[in-house]
């Protein structure tokens, strides 16, 4: 409604770029920063997000779409960041 239509004129004010991924994690300097999409099941990257995704890996970095903490862990094993499991 109205007062999300003013809350997204805010962000663009203050710099928000459309389709920046959510999350932005340093696990530790040798590697750099990552990029996280997060997204509901069933839900995808819409065309802004694939090409800001897309723009980014160019750079060198790595971004993924995630649903799920093990969605996390997975993506960090393919890239090689070890992850420690926390029992809970």
């Amino acid at each position: 409604g109205p007062t999300f239509m003013r809350e997204l004129a805010k962000a663009k004010r203050k710099g928000a770029v459309k389709g920046f991924p959510d999350l932005v994690v340093l696990p530790y300097a040798s590697v750099g920063p990552v990029f996280l999409e997060v997204k509901a099941p069933g839900n995808y990257a819409d065309a802004d997000q694939k090409a800001l995704h897309a723009q980014i890996e160019a750079l060198g970095y790595r971004v993924a779409v995630v649903r799920s903490v093990d969605d996390v862990r997975a993506a960090f094993k393919a890239w090689g960041i070890h992850t420690r499991e926390v029992e809970t």
